[in-house]
Order: C-alpha cells, then sequence, then structure tokens
C-alpha cells in the first residue's frame, strides 16, 4: 500500500505515492512550495485507487495563533496506521521555533482515530516536551477522548473542549 500526496500551493498539483509516509517529508522538504499536506487516497501494490480505504484522507494544517507563539495544527479525517506518520512529521514541523514549542492540536474534524493515531500523539507530546514546550489537545471527539482516558493519556496530555480553552491554557503556561 502506498500513500498518495499532493501540495497545495496554488496554481501547481503533483502527486507522489511513495512507500513511507516520512520519505515524502524528507524527499520534498526542501523543495520551495513543495511541502506535502495531505493524503488524498491509498493505491494497492497494483496501483488500485482507493479514496475511501481506512486512512485515505487526513488534513494536516499548521497557522501561528494570532499575538503569540502558538501554533494550532488543524487535523481533518481518519488518524490510522497510514495516516498518522503524516500527522506526526506535520505537527512535530509546525512545533519547531520559537523555543520553547506551544502546539494546539486541533481535532475537531478527526473522523477516526486508531492505536497508530494514539503513538503519534504520544511522538508529538514527547517531541515538545523535550523542546521544553506544551500540547494541548482541542475539541477532540467524544471517541477520542474516550480513547485518551481510557489509555490515560489524558493524564499527560491536557485536553480541552474549546479552541479558545486551549489557547488560554497556553497562553496561562508562558505568563
Amino acid at each position: 500500500m502506498r500513500l498518495c500526496a499532493t501540495s497545495d500551493v496554488p496554481g501547481r498539483r503533483w502527486s507522489l505515492c511513495p512507500s513511507l509516509v516520512g520519505r515524502v517529508f524528507r524527499g520534498w522538504a526542501g523543495v520551495p512550495g513543495c511541502t506535502p499536506t495531505e493524503v488524498i487516497g491509498v493505491t494497492d501494490d497494483a496501483g488500485r485507487w482507493s479514496p475511501s480505504a481506512p486512512g485515505a484522507r487526513l488534513r494536516v494544517h499548521a497557522e501561528p495563533h494570532p499575538g503569540g507563539r502558538i501554533v494550532v495544527v488543524h487535523v481533518d479525517g481518519e488518524i490510522d496506521n497510514a495516516t498518522a506518520g503524516l500527522l506526526r512529521e506535520q505537527a512535530i514541523a509546525a512545533a519547531g521555533p520559537p523555543c520553547p514549542p506551544r502546539l494546539v492540536l486541533d481535532m475537531d474534524l478527526v473522523t477516526f482515530c486508531d492505536a497508530s493515531g494514539l503513538g503519534a500523539l504520544v511522538a508529538i507530546r514527547n517531541a515538545v516536551r523535550a523542546a521544553d514546550g506544551d500540547l494541548v489537545i482541542a475539541r477532540a471527539p467524544e471517541m477520542c477522548r474516550r480513547i485518551l482516558h481510557r489509555t490515560g493519556l489524558d493524564q499527560y496530555i491536557t485536553v480541552t473542549a474549546t479552541l479558545g480553552r486551549a489557547v488560554t491554557h497556553l497562553t496561562d503556561l508562558t505568563r
């Protein structure tokens, strides 16, 4: 199974189907305007397109929050074995300078999250904490909140009901 990614640069559409998501980011990170941000589908080894396959669609979009050192990463779609690497790579890249990173994962539009997704959340949390930063998950759907609670991860990652509360939490930590 291979992941297909597209560029979000206006006027420039390309697709690339490497066997590993990590290769997409390492292979294209140095090309201006060609950062893959969207998994648009999954192909099997015979090249058959499967846009509705589990993990076939995940959008990750990072933006700085106005007036602060906080970055909000909006996540839309399914977080599973096929897309967890995309989320991990994009969120960790977004958590870069300024240091220490203050990162909000806005999971309002997440439709599925499995153990691979939890692993990505732990990896993101560990990377942010290693840089002496903080991570907050905002607007997680009920099924995600339930999984975070049952696994005990909500004891290590702050989860808030609104984006505003997440930003306020991180703002209060920087004072």
